[in-house]
């Protein structure tokens, strides 16, 4: 009888760890890929318009800590590939080269320039709700090592700033803002696995992070730059022009 019952046990262990391995592991979540593109129907003949224009490529706000994030530098390189475009297809004469800050634009450059545009890219996370949880995972060897998650929900917002100046002076001659549409309720949950209970690279690299920030900035991307393909008019900019001249003329070195 002793026999028996040891059989029958032996069975329902072997059982259970035949279930175990059998058992389909959760599905792993992944970075998504998120590209961004936008084409201006209001095209024009190439080189129509009278005015030319030196592009500083789109850049973040200075308080805007985490610009050198992948996702944040990938929209950022989107956004000024495709306002490069826009403006050839809106037949303004651009130089061929886009700069990465005024400071880059040469002497000569600011001669023949008339306006230079510098773009300043100025997004806002808020958390109406959620928060971290610490976690204090078993440890065979008696040490814990605390862990951290985040749950919760955020909403994006902020503005475009567009300013045209004259290069030569650097001085400012119009000032457009435009606003980037709030996308509210963005969920946002981590693993239990984060090392720090901060917004840090270790929080953006989380792939339910990653994706659901994407997501969002997917969401806004086309009507952010319908609004620049708006404001950056022809016409509107020729009409700058004699104030261009005349602070031109005013420089001297």
């Amino acid at each position: 009888m002793k026999y028996i019952l040891c059989i029958a046990i032996c069975i329902a262990i072997a059982c259970v760890f035949s279930t175990c391995a059998t058992t389909h592991p959760a599905a792993v979540i992944t970075k998504q890929t998120y590209t961004f593109g936008y084409k201006t129907t209001n095209t024009a003949k190439p080189g129509s318009s009278t005015v030319l224009l030196g592009l500083i490529r789109p850049s973040y706000a200075n308080n805007f800590s985490f610009s050198n994030f992948e996702l944040f530098d990938n929209f950022r390189k989107y956004m000024g590939d495709d306002i490069q475009q826009l403006l050839n297809d809106k037949g303004f004469n651009l130089l061929n080269k886009s700069y990465a800050s005024y400071d880059e634009i040469t002497y000569t450059e600011k001669k023949d320039v008339q306006i230079a545009l510098d773009i300043k890219i100025i997004p806002t996370f808020t958390a109406p709700d959620g928060g971290w949880t610490e976690y204090r995972p078993f440890s065979w060897n008696g040490v814990q090592a605390i862990k951290y998650g985040y749950s919760g929900t955020v909403s994006l917002s902020g503005h475009i700033v567009i300013k045209g100046i004259e290069p030569m002076t650097n001085q400012q001659i119009f000032t457009k803002s435009l606003d980037i549409p709030v996308v509210q309720d963005i969920p946002i949950k981590t693993s239990h696995q984060l090392d720090y209970a901060r917004v840090n690279a270790e929080f953006f690299s989380e792939p339910t992070v990653y994706n659901a920030l994407g997501a969002a900035l997917q969401q806004s991307y086309t009507n952010i730059m319908h609004q620049i393909d708006v404001y950056l008019d022809p016409q509107e900019l020729a009409s700058y022009l004699p104030e261009v001249k005349e602070l031109k003329g005013k420089k001297s070195f």
